[in-house]
């Protein structure tokens, strides 16, 4: 199975779009280079260098290597990240919601779904505080600065 095999092809072809826009029309890409910033969260994205780096990550390489670009890619604070991309220091940040980083642009297809869940042993004494399910609630998100 190839590397591009693994890939569904819809996925790809929303990515490559994405990355014809972003390189053609304001991208800070420059000698060939996409530098991606983020904090570490895995399996989004884990420590650069190491044999995994995460999904995220592989697949900004599918995209952007067939195109003649290398991938960068650094970890830093998620406020640093943010702020970077925000200030065309970098090219994009890994993982970013509509609510954080109103002026980058979004896709409306997501690659990924993180949601948050507490797990106890059946044994434990451990209650939640709050009225309503936990799934019901609105969690501050961001979170504040």
């Amino acid at each position: 199975m190839t590397r591009h095999a693994r890939i569904p092809g819809v996925v790809r072809g929303f990515l490559a779009a994405l990355a014809a826009v972003v390189l053609l029309h304001g991208g800070t890409a420059a000698a060939g280079t996409v530098t991606l910033v983020a904090d570490e969260w895995p399996p989004f994205n884990m420590a650069p260098g190491g044999p995994r780096q995460g999904y995220m990550v592989d697949i900004a390489r599918e995209v952007f290597e067939p195109l003649g670009f290398t991938v960068e890619y650094r970890t830093m604070s998620w406020v640093r990240a943010l702020d970077d991309v925000m200030a065309g220091v970098h090219d994009g940040v890994i993982g970013a919601t509509r609510a954080e980083a109103r002026s980058l642009v979004i896709p409306e297809e997501c690659l990924g779904l993180d949601r948050l869940a507490f797990y106890v042993r059946k044994d434990s004494q451990w209650r939640s505080h709050y009225a309503e399910p936990a799934s019901h609630r609105v969690w501050p998100w961001p979170w504040p600065r």
